[in-house]
């Protein structure tokens, strides 16, 4: 008669993790199983209600258990197969990580430690927090970084046997670099008072703020000033800088540019009046203001003369610019003019002639006459009050020639005795 063969068990996997079922195979017997478990492996045996298939399959477990198959064949006596024991690996806890240090300025470490965890650490870091490597030999609750010079991540990966990994939060340590105050520059070291000045930044790194003083002392920020680059226009002298930050790091500063502003040129004007149609007149310019040293440039009407008097004046107004070699002012003189008593003077085209001849008289006169009166003597006409007659001697002779011109101011007369000789073309021969 055939006996029962307990055949031999064993498990798909001997350890598992905390909370997960075990498996165990049941393979050469022949009879019917009953599996069973123990808590120690040796005693206290229970069946498992329902366990009769070569393969058994627990519930979740959380504790180290035993167990074994009792195969039974009719009559005759069972046999137990051999006992597998299931070992329970704890689920490793991720804990949760702080650092010391968040951010660093330049370069330097960082501390990490982690707590709340269960299981075996390894620290892991990453430049992107997507690629992650182990760090060697950092496998304790506690992990002091090597010198970091850029950003950079870190985290845990806890372990527990069989189990899967636990993660724990991630720590983004950031590595803020130095700033550097780069250097100010200007064309405009000196402004004349309402003008426009520039002072740029370059070699710089890290964010601007623009910064004013008017003692070089004590310092207060632009509004607004945070470009590599800024305009103004101060009102009096004062310093400027820019102050370079980037994170945590301490501030630097650039250079500081001196802006000096000199008072503005004013200027106070005079002038001499001048004879209408005559040009004995004189402006002039009285500086004050800039630095002290000025020259003068006088519009063309004037003759673009250089000094703070113009002279040789007709009656008219005149622009005058001032500089100091920093600073302008433009100014404008006018000179008056005045009716002065004109002056006679005049000449003719020939004054040797034949009979019939035509001779033009070209007046001279200054002092803007506003009338003439002419007398020729031997001429026809006799008289005239144009300005500039035509005039026909048809006797020989020597003739004399008037001429009397008048303004408001008054009147003056020239005589030219014995000014025309008329004669027959023999005689002039």
């Amino acid at each position: 008669m055939p006996t029962a063969v307990a055949g031999s068990a064993e498990a798909v996997s001997n350890a598992i993790c905390s909370g997960t079922p075990a498996t165990i195979n049941l393979t050469g017997y022949n009879g019917t199983i009953q599996w069973q478990f123990s808590p120690n492996g040796s005693t206290g045996w229970v069946n498992l209600s329902g366990a009769s298939n070569s393969t058994y399959t627990s519930p979740n477990l959380i504790n180290t258990i035993y167990y074994r198959a009792v195969v039974s064949l009719g009559s005759c006596p069972s046999h137990s197969s051999n006992v597998v024991q299931i070992t329970i690996d704890p689920a490793p806890v991720a804990g949760t990580i702080t650092s010391s240090e968040n951010t660093i300025c330049g370069s330097g470490t960082t501390n990490l430690s982690i707590s709340g965890q269960s299981g075996a650490i390894q620290w892991q870091n990453s430049t992107d927090g997507s690629i992650w490597n182990d760090i060697s030999g950092a496998t304790s609750a506690s992990f002091t970084s090597d010198i970091l010079t850029s950003s950079a991540y870190f985290r845990a990966i806890l372990s527990s046997g069989v189990c899967a990994d636990a993660i724990s939060n991630t720590v983004l340590i950031t590595v803020d670099a130095e700033p550097i105050a780069g250097t100010a520059i200007t064309p405009n070291e000196i402004l004349c008072l309402g003008d426009v000045g520039t002072i740029s930044l370059s070699g710089y790194s890290g964010a601007i703020q623009w910064q004013t003083s008017t003692d070089g002392t004590n310092w207060n920020n632009i509004p607004g000033a945070t470009m590599d680059a800024i305009t103004g226009a101060p009102t009096e002298t004062s310093y400027f800088r820019a102050e370079i930050s980037n994170g945590i790091c301490t501030a630097v500063y650039s250079n500081v540019i001196t802006i000096t502003i000199n008072p503005a040129i004013t200027a106070t004007t005079s002038s001499t009046d001048a004879a209408i149609g005559n040009n004995d007149g004189t402006a002039t310019v009285t500086a004050s203001g800039g630095d002290g040293t000025y020259t003068y440039l006088w519009d063309s009407n004037a003759g673009n003369q250089t000094t703070a008097t113009a002279i040789n004046l007709y009656p008219g107004t005149y622009s005058v610019t001032i500089d100091d070699g920093y600073c302008e002012s433009n100014a404008t003189v006018t000179v008056n003019g005045y009716q002065a008593i004109p002056v006679a003077n005049f000449t003719s085209n020939v004054v040797t002639a034949c009979q019939g001849t035509q001779i033009t008289f070209t007046d001279l006169s200054t002092m803007a006459p506003s009338s003439w009166y002419w007398i020729f003597e031997g001429g026809t006409p006799a008289t005239s009050t144009d300005q500039n007659p035509v005039i026909t001697y048809n006797s020989n002779g020597t003739f004399m020639v008037t001429l009397i011109v008048s303004n408001t101011a008054g009147t003056d007369t020239l005589i030219h005795d014995d000014m025309i000789t008329i004669a027959s073309p023999s005689a002039i021969v």
